[in-house]
C-alpha cells in the first residue's frame, strides 16, 4: 500500500470497520496476517510461540496503530520523502475453502524456519536494500 493515497484511505478504513463488528478480526504480527475468530483458535494451538503476537482489533485497527505495529514489524519502506509504501497483512477469506489458510500457514512455518535457520542472510538482504536504496538517491 502506498501511503499517502487513495487506497491507503479505503484501507484505514476497511482496519476502522473491523472494530464495529461482533466477531473481530485479530493481527497474527509474526505472520502478518489477519484472522477471523475460528482461525485464531487455530493459529494459535498450530503456532503457541505467536500468542503473545496476536493483537486484537482494539490494539491494530486505526490508522496510528496499524501503521506504528507495521513500521516496528519493518513493514514500511520509506519510497520517497513523505512517501511510504506499507505491505498489507494477508487476509483469510472464511468464504474460500481452507485451502487457502492452508496455504498461509504452510508459508508461515516456511518462513519461520528459513529465519531460525539463517537469519544473518535477512541481514544482508536489508544491507544489499539499503545501499540499492542509497544508490538510487
Amino acid at each position: 500500500l502506498r501511503k499517502p493515497s487513495a487506497e491507503w484511505d479505503n484501507y484505514v478504513k476497511r482496519l476502522n470497520a473491523i472494530k464495529q463488528k461482533s466477531n473481530r478480526e485479530v493481527l497474527c504480527t509474526e505472520c502478518w496476517m489477519i484472522l477471523n475468530y475460528e482461525q485464531r483458535g487455530k493459529h494459535a494451538s498450530k503456532f503457541p510461540a505467536h500468542k503473545g503476537s496476536i493483537l486484537t482489533s482494539s490494539q491494530f485497527a486505526s490508522e496510528i496503530q496499524f501503521y506504528h505495529i507495521a513500521f516496528t514489524h519493518k513493514k514500511v519502506v520509506e519510497k520517497e520523502r513523505d512517501v511510504k509504501l506499507v505491505i498489507q497483512p494477508c487476509l483469510f477469506d472464511p468464504k474460500k475453502d481452507e485451502k487457502q489458510i492452508k496455504m498461509l500457514e504452510e508459508l508461515c512455518h516456511e518462513m519461520h524456519a528459513a529465519q531460525d535457520t539463517d537469519d544473518s542472510l535477512l541481514g544482508e538482504i536489508n544491507e544489499l536494500e539499503s545501499s540499492s536504496n542509497a544508490d538510487k538517491f
